[in-house]
């Protein structure tokens, strides 16, 4: 019997989990399948960047319960030889508007756990409070697309208990309207679709890889060693629990007797370790020892009709600068809320345009990634002796040009840390889901990521659930009067906010003001949840709109004086922190914010026709 559901994810990885989670989050009918019967032991990626943490933040507890598994980096040390070395601090980055400002590391085993834990706190759609599961020992054998929708065969290998030897595997055929290839380099449903290539090469070298403790000596715990004297070799702090895990890597000589696929000892790791750091310490059991090669791809085109492709199925790279798996995750969540809106509409080319931007806002961070990468990894691990004398040369000087002011390491670290990526590209496409008020100048524009900041939130409980409804949480103060939260936290929903600035002093606008305007915005988009954010000075109480004063004459205005819905909520901005982030301290203004994070539409409050009329063309509402 061929059974359907809208999205098949193949692919459980945490690309393919993430992908799970955030359309749960929409009530989307999806299923994901994945080959491997069960989830891999082995540590695998480990770096977790802060853009990362932060959306991962959105609507989990990822705070609360993986910050305190993870390990903080807290800085980069270049040793040019065993007693020449420069550091780059990253604990004083001059970073703000997160809550996550640090790189921390935990092993893909925990990340793939948690998200598939998550996973399965959401409640199915449909009554009866079922919930989602990862369907393992599933394989996608056949994958073939036609206008209407994709038929996908799957083969189920039969349990050891189920059959005794030779048992044939079970075949299951499924409709879907779309299919997502979350499943690596080899990707099924990258190959399914032929017209998209999966450009590249290999890199010549071959590496090792080890997860051990180090005890003793005297490398610092929380930094990453970088070697570069005669050859690469790196160290990086792996497990929070126990402070003195580590991971190494370095190339793999091809002397006498080389064989690629012969695992390497941990001998062999100790005598690298002692021949390129001073005191180094002593490497004991190892956790994982393997040997891999590297390589750099990216596929042609992110999507193919109905097949689309993300993480390492669209794009693979050295790992140098942790950016593989959190560029996968931050692929799903882009998708996500694009497909979750295309399947709830019958006009076929509104949804095209809008999953047409998935490829035309990834695919860029995807294929900028690989030449940052890739011009990085070759410089530290090439050997030529004219090289490697430059290096030891000119790094300190270049350390110290790129790291030696807070705001170059605030530069540096945002690009490294993700919080560099932005969309403002496909305000020139034709998809209309970008755009900026003509004229507006300020220092965050459509396309941008949301920065984030703490807000003091006054709402009654009926305008609290609605805002729990919208995007808040109620473990994170939204629920209750007076009590703190953070923009992220709020913005963690599946529905477009628009979030209404007041402004400053003599320039304010008043909350009839911001109610008129979620009116407006109301008459183009009802499904649309307005938030007012009051500029307040520090230790400012305000009344309960949030005004900045103990003025209560402007209670319940939006509810009463309103000809359209009233504001979702509202919220005091303490010392204007927020408003600053965003360019409104002087003038009020709006942000339309997409479900993933990322700001739609930014402009003054006197702008706010444009986004009207945006609002009204954008194919961002798929109904």
């Amino acid at each position: 019997m061929q059974e359907a559901t809208d999205i098949l994810i193949v692919g459980a990885g945490p690309t393919g989990l993430t992908l799970a989670l955030e359309l749960a989050k929409h009530g989307a009918s999806f299923r994901i399948v994945e080959k491997e019967p069960e989830r891999h032991s082995t540590s695998r990626a480990i770096v977790v960047q802060p853009r990362t943490q932060e959306l991962l933040d959105r609507h989990t507890d990822f705070r609360e319960e993986m910050m305190a598994k993870s390990s903080a980096i807290r800085g980069v040390r270049w040793h040019l030889s065993k007693t020449r070395r420069t550091y780059g601090d990253l604990t004083d980055t001059g970073l703000v508007g997160t809550n996550f400002p640090s790189i921390v590391t935990f092993s893909q085993v925990e990340m793939e756990g948690f998200l598939e834990s998550s996973l399965g706190k959401v409640t199915a759609p449909g009554g009866g409070g079922g919930r989602y599961v990862v369907e393992r020992g599933v394989e996608a054998t056949a994958i073939v697309q036609d206008p209407d929708g994709v038929t996908v065969t799957l083969s189920k290998a039969p349990s050891p208990g189920e059959d005794g030897s030779g048992a044939s595997p079970a075949l299951q055929t499924v409709r879907c309207r779309y299919v997502v290839g979350c499943d690596g380099a080899h990707s099924a449903v990258r190959k399914a679709a032929t017209s998209i290539r999966y450009d590249g090469g290999t890199y010549q070298h071959d590496f090792i890889l080890c997860d051990a403790t180090l005890v003793g000596g005297s490398l610092k715990k929380g930094d990453i060693e970088v070697g570069l004297g005669d050859r690469f070799v790196l160290i990086m702090p792996l497990a929070a629990a126990d402070g003195d895990v580590v991971r190494m890597a370095c190339a793999r000589d091809r002397g006498p007797g080389f064989e690629r696929h012969v695992p390497p000892t941990l001998a062999e790791f100790q005598t690298l370790l002692d021949e390129t750091y001073g005191d180094p310490g002593t490497l004991s059991d190892p956790t994982w020892l393997t040997t891999f090669r590297l390589h750099w791809r990216c596929a042609s085109r992110y999507r193919e009709g109905r097949l689309f492709v993300a993480g390492d199925a669209a794009h693979i790279h050295s790992p140098l600068g942790g950016q593989g798996m959190n560029t996968g995750i931050q692929d799903a969540i882009n998708l996500a809320w694009k497909l979750a809106a295309a399947t709830t509409t019958t006009t076929s080319a509104v949804a095209d345009a809008l999953l047409d931007t998935y490829d035309e806002e990834r695919r860029p961070v995807g294929e900028n990634l690989i030449r940052t990468t890739d011009r990085m990894f070759r410089l530290v691990t090439v050997r030529s002796p004219v090289v490697v004398w430059l290096r030891r040369l000119l790094l300190p000087w270049v350390r110290l040009v790129a790291l030696c002011t807070r705001a170059r390491r605030r530069r540096f670290f945002t690009f490294v840390s993700q919080f560099g990526v932005h969309y403002r590209a496909s305000s020139s496409s034709s998809s209309g889901i970008v755009a900026t008020a003509c004229g507006f100048r300020g220092p965050v524009r459509g396309g941008d990521r949301l920065p984030d900041g703490p807000l003091v939130g006054w709402a009654s409980a009926s305008a609290s659930a609605a805002a729990v409804e919208g995007g808040g949480r109620r473990d994170s103060g939204v629920a209750l009067p007076r009590d703190a939260t953070t923009l992220q936290r709020l913005l963690g929903g599946t529905t477009h906010h628009l979030l209404l600035f007041s402004a400053a002093a003599a320039a304010a606008a008043s909350p009839r003001d911001l109610a008129l305007a979620a009116a407006e915005v109301a008459g183009a988009r009802s499904d649309v949840v307005a938030l007012a954010i009051f500029y307040g000075s520090d230790g400012d109480g305000g009344n309960d709109n949030g005004n900045g004063n103990d003025d209560d004459d402007d209670d319940d205005v939006f509810k009463t004086e309103t000809p359209g819905r009233p504001i979702g909520s509202t919220f005091r901005d303490v010392g204007g922190s927020l408003h600053a982030l965003y360019g409104f301290s002087k003038r009020p203004g709006y942000v339309l914010c997409r479900p993933d994070g990322y700001a739609a539409h930014v402009g003054h409050l006197s702008d706010l026709g444009e986004l009207v009329s945006f609002l009204k063309a954008s194919n961002m509402f798929v109904h």
